[in-house]
C-alpha cells in the first residue's frame, strides 16, 4: 500500500509544505509518479537508492568500518539533494 500525503507527514513528523516539496523533487528525478491528485502512483525503489548508499554505506566490508555519525549522514542526504524539515534525521 502507497502511503498518501498525510501519512508521509504523520510518519516522518513534516508539514504538508515540506512532503508537497519532498514529492515534487521526487517526481521530478523520476523517482515516483504522481497522479492527477498530486498522490503517489507510483515509485522506482530503486532508482535512487544506488546513488546515496554508496556514501551511506561506503567502506562498509572494510574491517575497521564504523558506523557513520548522524551529522555525515545528515550532510549525505543535502548532498543528494534532500533537504528540509522532511529529510532531517531524528535522533534514535
Amino acid at each position: 500500500m502507497v502511503p498518501d500525503r498525510a501519512e508521509l507527514g504523520e510518519g516522518l513528523r513534516a508539514g504538508a509544505g515540506d512532503v508537497d516539496r519532498a514529492l515534487e523533487f521526487l517526481a521530478d528525478a523520476h523517482i515516483l509518479v504522481l497522479d492527477e491528485a498530486g498522490e503517489i502512483r507510483m515509485a522506482h525503489p530503486f532508482s535512487a537508492v544506488g546513488e546515496l548508499s554508496r556514501g551511506w554505506y561506503a567502506g562498509r566490508l572494510s574491517d575497521h568500518w564504523r558506523p557513520s555519525s548522524a551529522k555525515a549522514k545528515q550532510a549525505l542526504l543535502r548532498e543528494s539533494g534532500l533537504e528540509g524539515a522532511f529529510w532531517q534525521l531524528h535522533p534514535s
